[in-house]
């Protein structure tokens, strides 16, 4: 009995003396640098992805650039958190398709060669998918 005693009271304070580390820096970073191209994007239900064929982004110094068949278009982007939540914001003042990016998408997974996003619609709760890979 008392060693079943001694075994727990160890267990307690080997437990109590593990913590989470909230001191240490979140990781923000988003591998940006160089070429890009949407591989894959859902606005909805609804696939859109063909709607970029052709494109490739640049990213460099929180300026994306989107170019197709020798015309650019340029629009900004920026990285961080919200909601406890790695986020990318994209925004584009040109019309189609490069508008339908505009949004804040969730960073899901990052690598150096591919960036999956996610946006959650406020008004219906759709879920929007974009995935950047390497050309």
């Amino acid at each position: 009995m008392l060693k079943m005693i001694l075994a727990a009271a160890s267990l307690v304070v080997c437990l109590s003396a593990c913590k989470k580390d909230d001191n240490k820096p979140a990781d923000n970073s988003i591998t940006l640098s160089g070429n890009w191209v949407i591989s894959h994007f859902m606005e909805g239900e609804v696939d859109e992805t063909s709607d970029f064929t052709g494109y490739v982004f640049s990213f460099s110094n929180n300026v994306v650039t989107a170019t197709k068949s020798g015309s650019s278009v340029t629009g900004t982007y920026a990285s961080g958190t919200d909601d406890s939540k790695k986020k990318l914001v994209l925004a584009f003042t040109s019309g189609d398709p490069l508008e339908e990016l505009n949004e804040d998408w969730e960073v899901l997974e990052s690598s150096s060669s591919l960036l999956k996003l996610q946006h959650v619609s406020g008004g219906d709760g759709s879920i929007d998918m974009l995935w950047f890979t390497r050309p």
